[in-house]
C-alpha cells in the first residue's frame, strides 16, 4: 500500500475525475485516458489534447518531450534556487529515474493506471495569453481495488490557445514562478479556487 502512495504522489507530481457527463475515452501507449468533453470549445479541446501529450511522453519515458510541454520559467526559478545544482540533464535524469521507478513499483504491486483529464476550473483571458486550471486524476487499479487521486494543473498559452504549457497549481511553487510574467493580481486569480 505504501509503494501504491508513492506511485499516485509521483504521478501527480509530474501530471497532475470520474464524471458523470459525456467522456472521450482514448487509449495511447497502453495507457486509458478520459477526458471530459462536455461543452469544450475548440480551444479547450486543443489544451486537453496537449495535457494528453505531455501525460504520454511523461510516462512512456521521453523526457526531451515532456519537458516541451512544461513552461518555461519553472527552469529559471529551478536555476534561481538551486544555482549549484541545477541542469536541464538532471531534470531529464530525474524524469527518467521517476518513470522507471513508477514502472517497477506498477509491475511489483501489480497495477494498472489511466488517467483522466477533467473539468475546466478556472479560466482567465487576456487577449492571446491564456491560463486555465484543469483537474487532472490518475486511477491505479489492483484487482478489485481502485485509488484515485488529483490534482490540478495550469495550463498557459501565449497564442490564443494554440500551444499551451503547463505547471503543477502547487500553492508553494506556482505563484512564484508565474509571478515571472503576469501581475500578483492575475496570479492570485489562476491559484483560487
Amino acid at each position: 500500500m505504501k509503494n501504491t502512495v508513492q506511485l499516485l504522489l509521483i504521478l501527480t507530481f509530474f501530471n497532475a475525475c470520474n464524471y458523470k457527463s459525456q467522456t472521450e475515452s482514448k487509449k495511447e501507449n497502453d495507457i486509458n485516458f478520459k477526458i471530459d468533453s462536455v461543452k469544450n470549445t475548440k480551444i479547450e479541446k486543443t489544451l486537453k489534447n496537449q495535457l494528453m501529450k505531455y501525460l504520454i511522453a511523461f510516462n512512456g519515458g521521453d523526457p526531451e518531450k515532456a519537458i516541451s510541454y512544461c513552461y518555461p520559467d519553472i527552469f529559471i526559478w529551478m536555476e534561481r534556487q538551486f544555482p549549484n545544482d541545477y541542469n536541464i540533464e538532471s531534470v531529464k535524469e530525474m524524469y527518467r529515474e521517476s518513470i522507471n521507478n513508477l514502472k517497477k513499483t506498477a509491475k511489483e504491486e501489480n497495477l494498472t493506471y489511466d488517467f483522466q483529464i477533467g473539468e475546466i476550473t478556472n479560466k482567465i483571458d487576456l487577449g492571446n495569453q491564456k491560463l486555465y486550471s484543469v483537474v487532472v486524476s490518475i486511477i491505479a487499479k489492483k484487482k478489485f481495488d481502485e485509488f484515485k487521486l488529483g490534482d490540478e494543473i495550469i495550463a498557459i498559452s501565449f497564442d490564443n490557445g494554440s500551444n499551451w504549457k503547463f505547471i503543477q497549481k502547487d500553492p508553494e511553487t506556482a505563484p512564484s514562478i508565474l509571478k515571472m510574467k503576469f501581475s500578483n493580481e492575475i496570479v492570485q486569480q489562476i491559484m483560487s479556487n
